[in-house]
């Protein structure tokens, strides 16, 4: 498991998740603003298309290995989705009941996006942990590393000092 495809995968989820909110919200303000006929539809069109984009995005098989966001927020994402789709829907024949419904969607939306940062942060924690110890290993591993080094420069050292007495003692006796 590396940490970069789950800041990726952390960051694209929350980025679809607030782009699709922020469609959804947009709608709703247009529609209320008397709004009416080719850029209303063309805004609802936009926020369809983003809630698919989303749903897409968490239409995995539970065999499959999803991320740690997609996970946990699944089934909250599945909620928020069908809140927004249905409050869209309302929008576009009675936008005053539509504008209720989104604030149900909304406070779906901020459960999503509050499980989904948690999460983030949890990953990101156990990434910065795993680091850590990358790291700290690493550095033992380097101490160790000197440390016999040192050791074999000094056996070396004293080898090097006996085979020179070896020869040289000899020579001086005679």
């Amino acid at each position: 498991k590396t940490a970069i495809p789950q800041f990726d995968e952390i960051s694209t989820t929350i980025s679809l998740i607030q782009g699709a909110h922020l469609e959804v919200v947009r709608s709703s303000a247009l529609a209320n603003t008397g709004l009416t006929g080719a850029p209303l539809d063309r805004q609802f069109k936009i926020a369809h298309d983003a809630l698919l984009t989303l749903s897409a995005l968490y239409a995995f098989d539970e065999a499959v290995n999803a991320g740690l966001v997609l996970t946990a927020t699944k089934e909250i994402a599945t909620r928020y989705i069908a809140l927004a789709s249905d409050a869209l829907e309302m929008l576009s024949f009675e936008p005053n009941a539509g504008t209720m419904m989104i604030n149900s969607a909304d406070d779906t939306y901020n459960e999503l996006v509050n499980t989904a940062t948690q999460t983030a942060q949890t990953s990101t924690d156990t990434i910065n942990q795993d680091a850590k110890a990358a790291t700290d290993f690493a550095y033992r591993a380097k101490t160790s590393f000197l440390v016999v080094s040192a050791i074999s420069l000094i056996f070396c050292i004293l080898t090097t000092l006996a085979i020179i007495r070896s020869i040289t003692k000899p020579i001086n006796q005679m």
